[in-house]
């Protein structure tokens, strides 16, 4: 009897062990990774090794709301010292809204690439914000653009090239607006991802010492417990093992050799980038990257926990410090691509 007893205690202490094991990691973690206005690295500071500060934000269809918005962001991108700024759902495409806001930028020496997916629509589209360095960076872009409407302005793939040979001659930003509960939209979901891969492919094929980095708004996320604080809602029990329904879109992505930044660095921190009272929030905004910048010791990623309009938005701004210095950013050039000695041992088989 004795015996039993101790066995029954032992099985039900499991889970609350595990919690409490879960409870101290995560405090030790957030110690290293919560700043006033970051999650993750502090990025107050912008670092001399820095050529791309690259952040994507969702502006719940405000940015060409009206004309402060738009002055606001310059503003902001100023403040925070951003270079590229990836903005989903920008708000309704019209031909004079973009045109305004291409003309707002230019005043200030800004530059604007837009994907729509109509001009009656107030949702969806991407607005790629460069700031003025960049702005003067020749480009070339290419849009997704399928039959069906709904899923036109979801994706668009630009390439910047300063025709100055060398490790930092190219970049490719891949900007990406995933669909809502890809669980129920397979089909449509894999041939976004499909179009992503062959541009991402193409332009490795070309340069091949070229970085790409993808980032936006993917609707999706892996890990249930770090990126989503739907087990706490639910009041349920900790389990790091359990994912989202629509975590194939990330593992798809990553098929594709690009690995998500902000869990490369900070494998256990807890994060999400949608604001909701009510419903689940998720880590849904990232920035992915080929090895070579992802991995790279001066790489700094982190989540912004300020508003980034006063008009606010249901996502936070996630930021990405990179040592691409196409545009002549950087107030120190480092390389890219580590040089390493390979040595290779050769049976000799001439006397056998």
């Amino acid at each position: 009897m004795k015996r039993t007893r101790q066995k029954k205690k032992s099985k039900e202490s499991k889970p609350k062990r595990e919690e409490q094991r879960y409870e101290t990691m995560k405090e030790r973690t957030n110690e290293l990774t919560y700043h006033t206005r970051w999650i993750g690295s502090n990025l107050d500071i912008k670092r001399k090794r820095v050529g791309l500060r690259v952040a994507t934000n969702n502006f719940q269809r405000k940015l060409y709301a009206t004309e402060e918005n738009l002055i606001e962001t310059i503003v902001q991108c100023e403040k925070i010292k951003i270079d590229i700024l990836v903005g989903t759902e920008p708000g309704q495409g019209t031909l004079a809204n973009r045109i305004r806001a291409k003309n707002t930028l230019r005043k200030y020496g800004y530059g604007l690439i837009v994907a729509t997916r109509d001009e009656s629509t107030i949702g969806g589209g991407i607005a790629v914000i460069l700031g003025p360095k960049w702005a003067k960076i020749p480009n070339t872009k290419n849009i997704y653009n399928p039959a069906n409407r709904e899923l036109r302005g979801r994706a668009m793939a630009v390439v910047f090239n300063n025709q100055i040979p060398g490790a930092h001659n190219k970049i490719q930003i891949i900007a990406v607006h995933g669909l809502n509960a890809a669980e129920t939209k397979v089909e449509d979901t894999i041939a976004l991802l499909t179009w992503v891969a062959k541009q991402k492919e193409e332009f490795k094929t070309e340069n091949r010492m070229a970085t790409t980095v993808l980032l936006g708004d993917l609707n999706a996320t892996i890990n249930t417990l770090l990126d989503t604080d739907r087990q706490e809602k639910e009041k349920r029990e900790v389990d790091p093992e359990e994912e989202e329904k629509d975590a194939y879109v990330i593992k798809e992505i990553q098929k594709m050799g690009l690995t998500d930044i902000f869990r490369g660095r900070y494998p256990a921190t807890e994060v999400t980038t949608r604001r909701s009272k009510d419903q689940t929030n998720r880590f849904l905004d990232k920035i992915m990257a080929t090895s070579e910048v992802a991995a790279h010791p001066d790489t700094e990623i982190a989540v912004y926990k300020e508003q980034f309009l006063i008009a606010g938005s249901d996502h936070k701004m996630i930021v990405a410090d990179l040592p691409i210095d196409t545009a002549g950013v950087a107030d120190e050039r480092i390389a890219i691509w580590t040089k390493r000695k390979v040595v290779k041992w050769v049976k000799d088989c001439d006397e056998m």
